[in-house]
């Protein structure tokens, strides 16, 4: 339970992080923050994450042979990708469903604005699926151990646990969007600030059930 306990605090440290450093390098330099972020965000996950796995890791643990295993796959594996396969894809279907409605009902402009008004929501979502990573490993033992009961504990916990960010982002996206897109993107797209905020509320709702994803 402390590794679980540590993984999780990491990933919501490292996903926090990632996001506040993209958000001030973006603010201040534009399209080359965002890439000068991209690198410095993955450096801090790496700073994050890399002591923990050095504790809990030995060099001879890596470097010797591995037993040889029963290489069957385990009941329902063949179930468990498809359907996190199927999800996966009509996930983006619907993202690119609903664009190429937007293209055809209102042109490329449109679509431009549409694609703005998302950014925000796809940037805390980004920020945020670590979080899935961090919970897949405790979520597939209990399965294999057939126990509900820690299945839905840790599910309940993980969305407790993604409130501490999703709360504060709700409530700036709704003082600060209109600004912030005219500051970003030109004044032109202040008009998308509604929109914005509500595509901000749907991915927050998303990342409350972001355990969904990894759900065996």
């Amino acid at each position: 339970r402390y590794g679980y306990d540590v993984r999780l605090s990491t990933g919501i440290v490292a996903s926090v992080a990632t996001a506040t450093v993209t958000a001030v390098f973006v603010l201040n330099f534009g399209a080359g923050g965002y890439l000068a972020a991209t690198v410095v965000a993955a450096a801090i996950q790496v700073a994050l994450l890399l002591p923990y796995c050095l504790r809990h890791l030995s060099l001879r643990a890596v470097t010797t042979r591995p037993r040889l295993v029963d290489r069957t796959l385990p009941a329902g594996s063949v179930r468990f990708v498809v359907t996190s396969s199927l999800g996966t894809s009509l996930s983006v279907g619907s993202d690119s469903g609903m664009l190429a409605m937007v293209g055809l009902s209102g042109g490329p402009d449109l679509v431009a604005v549409i694609r703005v008004a998302g950014a925000p929501g796809r940037m805390l979502m980004s920020a945020l699926s670590p979080i899935a990573t961090q919970v897949f490993p405790r979520l597939s033992r209990f399965a294999a151990e057939g126990d509900l009961a820690g299945i839905r504990r840790m599910t309940r916990k993980a969305s407790l646990v993604v409130l501490v960010p999703v709360i504060p982002a709700i409530l700036t996206s709704l003082v600060l969007m209109g600004p912030a897109l005219e500051l970003l993107y030109g004044q032109r797209y202040r008009q998308a600030a509604p929109v914005a905020v509500l595509f901000v509320v749907a991915s927050c709702l998303r990342c409350l059930v972001l355990w969904a994803k990894v759900l065996p």
